[in-house]
């Protein structure tokens, strides 16, 4: 580093120089080879301070084994001004049951990204400094949890066995760590896609407890495949294999054929129990009806019709030529 030199010819000597870095600088003072008193110096240089720049972020309130726990550097000078630029040396320590070094990454514009990832769940303890000197509120105290794991986590109800088309369907997702353990908070990033005929839409809702709910309805009938992952891995047993059936259409559903068995009974109002007597029905409503009428052999007879057009209908009943009942039966369609 190129030093300006000036003697003033009075015992005194102007040194200027320009630090290219922020830092602690070494300053050698010396005459005819010889460090005067306190040489050499350390002056720090300063762009940022410690104590009014700051962090915050996910990966400094809690996070997760195995993955991306970030956070951000804040610059701010000694005047609590941001700093517009890089450069600051800023130095980041995580210690707790497993130790991991922490990539950061300067920004350019006086922020800095941080990230970290630690295998073993358990208390940590982020350690952020500048120039020795630790920056505001750290250290930071972080409890890391362990991980879903999508080899460990499934899925399972009816909507993963069969459904129906234009029905709901619902299947729920049980997320476990790398340890197996249900897991009992949520928050985690899973997926479900369906492929098959028609696009399916898919709702999930995060219960909150580590379960995940899932609703589709599929549009057609069909064979689907189910697809459930996290962060791009499938999770236990999938995708799964759905067999869509073809549903009721109510609006294309309609009655058939009606029916109405009479018992015939002799003057004690015993039930008789054999048949050969001549049963008709006459009927009237809005469309003419068939009706068709069975001797069942043993007492009872049956008439069975099929109306083609809704309404009101009357049914005459006749044995032997005589008319059953003083008024003929009713009957709405």
């Amino acid at each position: 580093m190129h030093i300006d030199l000036k003697d003033n010819g009075n015992g005194t000597y102007d040194a200027v120089y320009t630090p290219v870095a922020p830092g602690f600088h070494q300053v050698e003072v010396k005459l005819n080879g010889h460090h005067i008193k306190n040489s050499p110096f350390r002056p720090l240089m300063e762009v940022a301070n410690a104590g009014n720049s700051w962090a915050e972020g996910p990966g400094l309130v809690e996070g997760k084994t195995t993955r991306h726990n970030p956070f951000t550097i804040h610059a701010v000078d000694a005047d609590g001004n941001p700093v517009p630029h890089g450069g600051d040396p800023f130095v980041v320590g995580i210690s707790g049951p497993s130790s991991s070094p922490a990539d950061i990454q300067d920004n350019g514009d006086g922020t800095y990204s941080v990230d970290y990832i630690v295998d073993t769940p358990g208390n940590y303890v982020i350690d952020v400094s500048l120039h020795g000197a630790p920056i505001k509120n750290s250290p930071f105290h972080v409890v890391i949890k362990p991980n879903v794991d999508p080899n460990f986590s499934y899925a399972e109800g009816p909507g993963l066995e069969g459904a129906v088309d234009n029905e709901e369907a619902h299947f729920t997702i049980f997320a476990r760590d790398g340890y197996d353990q249900p897991r009992t908070e949520g928050g985690d990033a899973f997926e479900v896609v369906i492929d098959g005929p028609e696009n399916v839409p898919v709702k999930l809702v995060d219960n909150g407890d580590g379960t995940y709910a899932v609703s589709y309805s599929a549009p057609v009938a069909g064979d689907y495949l189910i697809h459930v992952n996290l962060e791009g891995h499938p999770i236990k047993n999938a995708p799964y294999s759905v067999k869509v059936t073809e549903g009721i259409d109510l609006e294309n559903t309609g009655f058939t054929t009606f029916s109405f068995t009479v018992q015939t009974r002799d003057k004690n109002k015993k039930s008789r129990n054999f048949g050969g007597d001549l049963f008709q029905v006459n009927a009237s409503g809005p469309a003419a009806l068939d009706v068709d009428t069975n001797d069942n052999g043993d007492g009872s007879y049956t008439a069975s019709f099929t109306p083609s057009l809704p309404g009101q209908y009357e049914f005459v009943v006749l044995f032997n030529g005589r008319k059953l009942g003083s008024k003929p039966l009713t009957l709405s369609f």
